[in-house]
């Protein structure tokens, strides 16, 4: 079994996500760490970006990002959330 994928922040990402509440913030790193593990299960490639996205939260929640393969990495370039 492979090693999983790091996450990796943008320094706009990581503001984003520690302006969550506590239980928000929980949340988005269960799907977080789901997503290192696979990082295209349950998620949506925009070819014209070049850019994934997954939600989080039952759907309050989205994450976009960066995949590369060759480094296995997660780059969050954004992380949303309606609370």
């Amino acid at each position: 079994m492979a090693d999983n994928y790091l996450i990796v922040w943008v320094d706009y990402a990581q503001e984003q996500y520690l302006s969550f509440d506590q239980e928000v913030a929980a949340r988005l790193l269960e799907r977080l760490s789901a997503l290192a593990a696979d990082p295209e299960h349950s998620a949506r490639y925009d070819a014209s970006t070049d850019r994934w996205s997954a939600e989080f939260d039952s759907g309050a929640g989205l994450i976009v990002y960066v995949l590369s393969d060759t480094h296995r990495r997660i780059v969050i370039l954004r992380v949303l959330h309606l609370s």
